[in-house]
């Protein structure tokens, strides 16, 4: 009898322990920056209290006394600082967008090209070494302290020096801006527009490979302008319409790359999210599953 209450027990403590990281996480992601006071006290509430009381009745209070800081620190790690890191890169990312935006943006992008990938992977590599010193108390080789500055200096740096690096479509045409110029684009000196798939590998051949596409802006005086990295995900799908309809209210030439049979495969695989209408992204390609065939908008 005995027996059974401690696995019983020992069940109802890790659903506790469980339960407190959702809910501690839940709680930094709504945190408001206005309210800190209140909203440290919601998260010690439904986070801090319940993971407490878990870990006690997991290990006891005797064995949790003697590795208190252990287990806070890894719970904090990850229920406080990963969560806060991530809202402070949204909040300067939405605030160099908005910096950069205007009323009639229809699509923004930064970081066109290699440079984007260095600022994502440094950045990301930062932020996992940070957590990671945090939780084992700060006690690393110095070598690891070293990579870690190196990287957010490197992240950081690039974010910095092409903070005026982006590419954006609006009501008007196109606008390219860079450190060297700023090119305004008028619709009437867009030739034509593609929309072209393609099986894309994130970082190299070891990693995942998904079905995108991009908008190939063929111009007459510079060279072709891409908009890539759209994928089957509402998101994508969204901003993939609202710039079709504005190259259809333009009367821009628009030609529609048809999808292989590879491509077909892994675009199937991501079909599966029922979340996500398939009507959609058929009429971006202009294609009729029924019939099995493309078809052309003529204005």
């Amino acid at each position: 009898m005995r027996s059974v209450v401690t696995k019983v027990k020992k069940i109802v403590s890790y659903i506790i322990i469980i339960l407190s990281f959702i809910t501690g996480i839940a709680a930094t992601g709504v945190a408001e920056w206005d309210h800190p006071f209140i909203s440290i006290f919601i998260y010690l509430l439904l986070g801090g209290l319940p993971f407490t009381i878990g870990i006690i009745m997991l290990y006891g209070l005797k064995k949790v006394k003697e590795t208190t800081w252990e287990k806070f620190r890894f719970y904090t790690g990850i229920s406080f600082l990963a969560p806060i890191l991530l809202k402070i890169i949204v909040y300067f990312n939405d605030k160099n967008t908005n910096r950069i935006s205007t009323p009639t943006d229809i699509y923004i992008t930064n970081y066109q090209g290699f440079i984007g990938l260095i600022i994502i992977f440094t950045g990301f590599y930062a932020f996992c070494l940070f957590i990671v010193i945090y939780i084992v108390g700060f006690k690393v080789e110095k070598e690891l302290y070293i990579s870690l500055v190196v990287a957010f200096l490197i992240s950081a740096g690039l974010s910095i020096y092409g903070k005026n690096d982006f590419y954006a479509i609006r009501e008007e045409g196109l606008f390219l801006s860079s450190k060297e110029e700023q090119i305004a684009i008028p619709w009437e000196d867009i030739e034509s527009v593609r929309i072209e798939a393609s099986i894309a590998s994130d970082i190299g051949k070891y990693f995942s490979q998904d079905f995108e596409w991009e908008f190939i802006f063929y111009l007459k005086e510079h060279e072709p302008v891409k908009f890539s990295g759209f994928g089957y995900d509402e998101p994508s799908l969204k901003y993939s319409h609202q710039i079709k309809n504005v190259i259809m209210e333009n009367k821009i030439s628009m030609s529609i790359d048809s999808i292989s049979e590879k491509e077909w495969e892994f675009l199937e695989v991501d079909m599966e999210d029922d979340e996500i209408k398939p009507d959609d992204f058929y009429k971006l390609f202009q294609y009729n599953p029924e019939t099995n065939e493309y078809y052309d908008i003529k204005y």
